[in-house]
């Protein structure tokens, strides 16, 4: 029996691409906390992003700092999907913090972003209490690493690799209990933990307390209790790698 083929996106907010993998991922026991630049998952003023709120329906929420710190929600920013645009200017920095996350068990960050410019050393996310005192996601303007994205724990960093600026990529990072990953298109990139990270509340777009701000979009933010590099995670990174092909084109 033939057919009947659609020659345009089908836009049904009742079954967007790709729910029922993010169905998959909700129901996994991994998943702590799904933050997504979607206008059901966000708390609006006008365009501005006022808190992103937990797909997973906990009470957790990434909340501005400030009226001034906000980023803006834009439509079509990763194809047919919406993102938030963070600023890196004076103007309009952004800035969201949360809870306080316990990053000494196994855990993984895991999103779709983009890096608009390098004008200057920019975090995605993350805790930090000091230079050996952290647990950030990051890209640096100067040194060997100059414009990769690197994770750093305690001491130690996670060397990814260099971004090209305005292509989304999706990521993971997060520490197994002995290592600290990071990978990008479908390379785990690894370094051994050392020192420890910071128990400062959780922070989107800077640094907490507000250094060196993210300019960029971010689409997805999601955080599990299980590192996707261990046979614990196997599982759930399945589900992300289905998740970010499907939906964004993108390979984890």
């Amino acid at each position: 029996m033939p057919g009947i083929v659609v020659a345009q996106n089908f836009n049904n907010s009742t079954l967007p691409v790709g729910e029922s993998l993010a169905g998959s991922i909700l129901a996994d026991a991994g998943l702590l906390h799904w933050f997504q630049a979607d206008a059901n998952h966000v708390t609006l003023i006008g365009t501005d992003i006022v808190s992103f709120n937990d797909k997973k329906s906990t009470t957790s929420k990434l909340t501005r700092a400030s009226d001034i710190t906000g980023a803006t929600l834009v439509a079509g920013l990763f194809g047919s999907y919406a993102g938030a645009q963070f600023n890196l200017s004076e103007s309009d920095r952004s800035i969201f913090s949360g809870d306080t996350l316990v990053l000494t068990s196994p855990y993984t960050w895991s999103g779709v972003a983009t890096l608009r410019t390098l004008a200057a050393s920019c975090t995605m996310c993350g805790t930090f209490t000091s230079a050996t005192i952290r647990a950030i996601l990051a890209v640096s303007i100067s040194g060997a690493n100059a414009g990769k994205l690197v994770f750093q724990y305690g001491t130690a960093t996670a060397v990814g690799p260099t971004l090209e600026l305005n292509k989304p990529f999706a990521f993971a990072c997060g520490f197994d209990g002995v290592s600290i990953f990071i990978r990008m298109g479908g390379i785990t990139y690894t370094a051994a933990a050392a020192g420890a990270p910071s128990t400062s509340p959780f922070a989107l777009g800077a640094l907490p307390g507000g250094s060196q701000f993210w300019d960029g979009n971010i689409s997805d933010l999601i955080m599990c209790n299980v590192a996707v590099t261990a046979t614990a995670g196997a599982a759930m990174l399945a589900k992300l790698t289905a998740f970010y092909k499907s939906v964004y084109g993108l390979t984890l």
